[in-house]
């Protein structure tokens, strides 16, 4: 099988002559020419001027040019119909768009090869080498980082202090035993209405990675050719997740009645959010950009830390612009690509629009760069003085320890995850659950009486049923992306 993605770029070329210009029906009786049409859905409206239309405006500016944004791109699944009407019927077809994944555009063959671009460009040489790799499938590069999150652990550090654990230097860099220890000293706490940790059920996703000693194993198991839902540390981080949610060590070991007697939580709210916010939960899983609302409703004002995956380990998130294979202006509708992301000049001018707005203190993305400069500046705005500790110490391992979080960019990833019917009949909550789809059977192996290893061997293999998400999803569409 040819390569894929892997998940774990080009001398800058000048802009040059511009194509044909692209012509759009303005208010009747009139026309107006751009270079560019955009479409993405974090645009807002033309009345709200948002910083990423600003930033649009600015790359007007500075190269001369006009990109047309479209307007009311649609949300979830009707944006990807609303592009699929858009290359149909040639109406606001971009040269430049958010991809919803890079599932569906290669599979409908809308993407442009862009490796001629990325080769020699110093800017996408210092993109993290695991989103470089995300962005490649077979033949050649299909895809530009748009935005970046992380993924991973948020630290309570004073209620951890005040159990007597020392937080003072617990970050990635920590063993993965750190967590099993606030995990367990937080079951002793549970009559004062406090725990450790909201959930273990992303373990499914991440744990494999961290406990694995060769270094292939990414996200879900995922080395960029094959899952690994068989192998040793994926079926123990399974087993493991189930223990401690039997034990009732996880928040979510408790039932809805048991969350409000018992930590006191408001049936309205979502339960691992509403004792995070009241002091309660010691760590909590999830994304960072969720950080400005934990800071905003920090109800004690504790001290919090993001600590990514202890064990070295960073889960980047991200989203992904592509370049339309008909554009008749792709080097220009390259450099918008990288001025809107990864671009130093953009990125600088991204940060600058930031910084002024009049709710600031965040940016929807962090720096898609290892370049120093950049970084360094990105946390001087925004990052340690947003008031969350840790950020940029667990920014020195995505180079290293970065894994991406593969619904955007590994093609058949959704139903390798959560679609995918197994034939198999498994215990649920209620009953049996006959032909589960992956999802659910994961779900029951750590939270209910599943057993993990009864579906990792035999005659149905969940890993083989991973595996043949990709290579059916290669065997159908894999010509157009081979030499």
């Amino acid at each position: 099988m040819k390569k894929g993605f892997k998940l774990g770029l080009f001398s800058i070329v000048g802009l040059g002559v511009i194509g044909a210009s692209l012509t759009s029906c303005g208010p009747k009786g009139s026309e107006e020419t751009y270079d560019l049409i955009y479409r993405s859905w974090d645009l807002g409206t033309a009345q709200q001027n948002n910083a990423e239309r600003q930033l649009v405006h600015a790359f007007e500016e500075t190269h001369n040019v006009k990109v047309k944004i479209v307007e009311n791109p649609g949300s979830g699944n009707n944006y990807w119909t609303n592009i699929q009407a858009s290359v149909q019927n040639k109406i606001d077809n971009a040269d430049v768009m958010m991809i919803p994944n890079m599932d569906w555009p290669l599979a409908a063959g809308y993407l442009l090869n862009i490796e001629g671009y990325v080769q020699n460009d110093t800017d996408f040489k210092n993109v993290p080498q695991s989103i470089r790799e995300a962005c490649t499938f077979g033949n050649g590069v299909y895809a530009l980082p748009a935005r970046m999150n992380l993924q991973g652990y948020f630290l309570n550090v004073d209620l951890v202090d005040s159990w007597g654990i020392d937080a003072e230097n617990i970050s990635v860099n920590s063993e993965f035993s750190v967590i099993e220890d606030i995990i367990d000293e937080g079951f002793s706490h549970v009559n004062e209405s406090q725990i450790g940790l909201d959930t273990t059920t992303h373990w499914i996703d991440t744990q494999a990675s961290v406990l694995d000693e060769t270094g292939t194993l990414g996200y879900y198991t995922w080395d960029g050719e094959q899952y690994h839902l068989d192998e040793p540390a994926f079926i123990s981080s399974v087993q493991n997740a189930k223990s401690h949610y039997q034990a009732k060590h996880t928040l979510d070991a408790y039932t809805p009645e048991e969350k409000q007697s018992i930590f006191n939580l408001d049936p309205e709210e979502e339960p691992r959010v509403d004792l995070w916010n009241k002091g309660g939960l010691a760590l909590r899983y999830g994304y960072t950009y969720e950080i400005p609302d934990m800071l905003k409703y920090n109800a004690l004002n504790s001290e919090y830390r993001f600590i990514g995956n202890p064990g070295g380990k960073i889960t980047i998130v991200g989203d992904y612009y592509g370049i339309n294979k008909e554009t008749t202006n792709p080097q220009l509708a390259y450099e918008f690509a990288k001025w809107m992301s990864f671009g130093k000049d953009g990125f600088a001018k991204r940060m600058e629009l930031y910084a002024k707005r009049e709710n600031g203190g965040f940016m929807n993305t962090l720096p898609l760069t290892t370049d120093s400069e950049t970084i360094n500046e990105y946390f001087d705005l925004f990052g340690e003085g947003s008031g969350m500790d840790g950020l940029s110490d667990a920014f020195t391992y995505i180079e290293t320890g970065g894994m991406v979080e593969g619904t955007k960019v590994v093609p058949g990833y959704l139903s390798a995850r959560q679609t995918k019917k197994t034939g198999l009949t498994v215990p649920g909550p209620e009953g049996n659950i006959d032909n589960c789809n992956m999802f659910d059977l994961l779900n029951q192996c750590v939270t209910g009486s599943a057993n993990i290893t009864e579906y990792t061997s035999g005659e149905i293999n969940i890993d083989d049923l991973a595996d043949a998400t990709y290579t059916d999803w290669w065997k159908k569409n894999g010509a157009n992306y081979t030499d």
